[in-house]
């Protein structure tokens, strides 16, 4: 299962091997903060990075959601997906979608997803209605053409 939400975060996250600055000038590969400068960074080096966060993100998010291991593969998916892109405080300001998830009330959940600031971020919003949709549905969102 974890290889499958490491699939899901390559998607989201990208890779190039010269790093970029994201949108708050931080340099990044795979969403991973590096150093600029050097050779660049191999694709597996930035995959080691993923599934490193990848696990810190789990950790966090079974301790917040304890029943975390009933809820589907795709609304797993997309809390790692927002973990993994906010990091634990970012994600613990989303307290009404936490408290709609631990009481199972998924459309909800989904409505406090996208109508967040990041929900209506040019940059992010495609991400958050993905991760919404996954929540509402428990339908996989990832690797569709």
């Amino acid at each position: 299962m974890l290889d499958l939400f490491v699939d899901v975060l390559k998607e989201e996250e990208g890779f190039t091997r010269h790093i970029l600055p994201d949108t708050r000038g931080f340099f990044v590969g795979h969403g991973c903060r590096v150093d600029e400068g050097g050779p660049g960074l191999s694709e597996e080096a930035a995959e080691c990075d993923l599934k490193l966060k990848l696990e810190s993100s789990l950790e966090d998010l079974i301790t917040i959601f304890p029943m975390w291991w009933i809820y589907g593969d795709a609304q797993q998916a997309a809390l790692i997906s927002m973990h993994y892109q906010l990091g634990s405080s970012g994600f613990r300001g989303f307290r009404k979608m936490i408290e709609a998830i631990k009481d199972m009330e998924w459309d909800d959940a989904a409505r406090e997803c996208v109508d967040s600031a990041a929900g209506h971020n040019p940059l992010t919003e495609v991400r958050f209605r993905r991760n919404a949709e996954a929540l509402r549905t428990n339908q996989w969102q990832w690797g569709k053409a």
